[in-house]
Formats: C-alpha cells, structure tokens, sequence
C-alpha cells in the first residue's frame, strides 16, 4: 500500500470531527502543519471532482465524500439547502425536513429507510384540507450514485408522495447514466445533482419527480418506518 496523499490525511483528520468538518485552524493544529499548507492542500484538494473536499461559511472546511457514522455532514448540507433554498425556490410551503437514515422502526430489511423526509404543502393544494405532501430521498456521494440508488429511492418511497435521489455530479464513476435516467421516468424518481452540496447555487434538477396518490394507510407505514411525525 503506497503512502498516503495529503489530501488522504486530510480528509483522514476531517472524518474524525462532529459533521466531518472543522476550522481551518483547528485543522492545521490537529495536524501539525502551517495554516498555509492546509490552504494549500484544501484548494488543490478542491480542483478534483473525485476528492469531496469543500470550503463552507465563515472557511470551515468539510468533507463531504460518506454516508457514515450517526449524522454525516452531508446530510445536515443537503437538509439546509433543502429546507432554506430548494424548496421554497419551487413554491413549497412550510418545508420540515428531517434527517432519517438511523431514525424509525428497525429490523424491517434494506432499503426501508431514506436518508431524509420532507413534508411541504404544495404551491396550490388539490383539496382544503389535504396534508403536507411527503417526499422521500435518498442522498448519494460521488462514490455512491448509480442505477441502484434509483431503485432503493423507488422501494422506500412507499407510501411518500414523492421520492427523490440527491446526488454529487459523478457521471465520470457513472457512465451509464442514460440507463439511470430510464430506470428513473419509469419509477418516476426525481434526480438533483449538486456539485457541493452545502453550495444552494449547485443543485440543478435533472429529471422532476412525478406526484403519486398514498392511501393514508401507507402513509402511516412510511411515517412509522422513517421515525418522521407530521403532527
């Protein structure tokens, strides 16, 4: 095994803090390095798609590259920018989003639970007295976005209004994406890619979600099983 790169070691340190981020001061510190190296680093880090290294608010720096451990910092990223920006851009109202993946019942098999529930009223509701519309998602890595994301997005959609995969852009680790785009009108999976997921700017929806009918009885199943109250 060959030694590993500088960014290696930094992503290594990163995924030991809370969220998989930290100051770059605290970074720098923690490693022994000069400020000026981490930057360096981080920045070159930055230029590579295949590396997830990014700089959020106030120049904290974060990895963004798993799906691991309790509450990784890409779900609290793709939260935010869900609740703050993305949907009210899309006329929802009264966006609660919350994260899932470890929430709700156990032991019911894979692909039970998305990585975050939204409810929203829509722009316009149907009837008066209809509830929030739930939307399902799925949230996927560079590493982690192919054909499969779009069929475990399907299966735990049940009883969602709508299901949805969030993904980093990674059509370089996934070169058939006309098979994932096929595969998800016909499921009618909703595709956003981002670039950084704590970047708003960055999201561009690829294919929209098509709306889906729930029997309150399997609306009842999806909140039980997801942990997600709509009270």
């Amino acid at each position: 095994m060959g030694r590993r790169t500088f960014a290696q070691v930094v992503i290594d340190q990163l995924r030991g803090y809370p969220r998989d981020q930290a100051s770059l001061h605290r970074l720098a510190s923690d490693l022994g390095w000069p400020e000026e190296k981490v930057d360096r680093v981080v920045t070159k880090a930055m230029s590579d798609i295949s590396t997830p290294i990014e700089r959020g608010p106030g120049g904290v720096i974060r990895y963004r590259g798993t799906e691991r451990g309790i509450a990784p910092g890409i779900y609290h990223d793709v939260q935010r920018v869900i609740r703050d920006y993305w949907a009210p851009k899309r006329g929802l109202r009264d966006p609660q989003v919350e994260i899932t993946a470890r929430t709700g019942q156990r032991g019911a098999g894979v692909w039970c639970h998305p990585d975050l529930v939204m409810s929203a009223l829509p722009p316009r509701r149907r009837h008066r007295d209809d509830p929030p519309d739930l939307h399902s998602i799925e949230v996927e890595v560079n590493t982690g976005f192919d054909i499969r994301s779009v069929y475990q997005a399907h299966a735990q959609g049940r009883g969602a209004n709508f299901s949805w995969v969030f993904f980093a852009s990674s059509e370089a680790s996934s070169p058939n994406f006309e098979r994932i785009e096929w595969a998800a009108k016909e499921l009618q999976i909703g595709l956003v890619e981002f670039k950084r997921s704590g970047a708003s700017g960055t999201y561009r929806v690829r294919i929209e979600a098509d709306r889906r009918d729930v029997k309150p009885e399997d609306r009842n199943i999806f909140c039980n099983y997801t942990g997600f109250s709509t009270a």
